[in-house]
């Protein structure tokens, strides 16, 4: 079957992140045990509820004070979450400006309001986009769907929602544990490891490679 429409994954796939970055931020804040402070964080599932929407960022700023060692204002743990975002190489926008005429395309990514407006402010500094909707047909979020990768009911979203054939889409994420999860909605999927570099799936004509 002939691949008509891609779902592609943003932190790890056309943004670079590292999430160590967030541990190294707040020790520069003064946290004196970043792995204790972690480990209460996860008990707390802070990570997961916000990226579902599930609590609000002045939630989550507060649940982190109550769990770290030192005060720390809503800027300064702001400023820590936000460290794992990095660049978005220009080479990976152009590629999605070139082959938005051959598929259509689309976005699912586990994130939450903080990143996201960090993103989006990103997007349109480096690159004039206002909106993602600007590179994308539609863009979907985990904290605005309730669910998170690899829950399989976020793409079973998405196929209902963006009206495509799980046969004809191509989901493209870091995670292997995500493509598992494509997998069994019937998407085909395309894990992007460590060292591929997604340009390198288009040709110059902006035709996938692979399929």
């Amino acid at each position: 079957m002939k691949i008509k429409n891609i779902i592609f994954d943003y932190g790890g796939v056309i943004l670079n992140i590292d999430a160590n970055l967030i541990g190294v931020s707040f020790k520069k804040q003064g946290v004196r045990d970043v792995p204790k402070a972690h480990l209460k964080i996860l008990e707390k599932d802070l990570y997961n509820r916000i990226e579902r929407g599930e609590i609000s960022a002045q939630d989550f700023y507060d649940g982190i004070k109550t769990l770290v060692d030192v005060p720390l204002k809503d800027e300064q743990i702001r400023e820590a979450w936000n460290a794992m975002v990095l660049d978005m190489p220009k080479e990976r926008i152009r590629m999605l400006e070139s082959i938005r005429d051959q598929y259509r395309l689309f976005m699912l990514s586990n994130t939450n309001v903080i990143h996201y407006e960090k993103y989006r402010s990103e997007l349109e500094k480096n690159f004039g986009y206002k909106h993602f909707e600007d590179l994308f047909e539609k863009v979907y979020f985990s904290y605005q769907i309730g669910f998170r990768k690899p829950d399989v009911r976020i793409f079973e979203h998405v196929i209902k929602d963006a009206g495509v054939s799980p046969r004809e889409t191509l989901f493209i994420d870091d995670a292997f544990e995500n493509i598992e999860a494509a997998e069994k909605t019937g998407l085909v999927g395309l894990h992007l490891r460590d060292g591929i570099e997604l340009t390198d799936l288009f040709d110059e004509k902006g035709l996938l490679v692979e399929f």
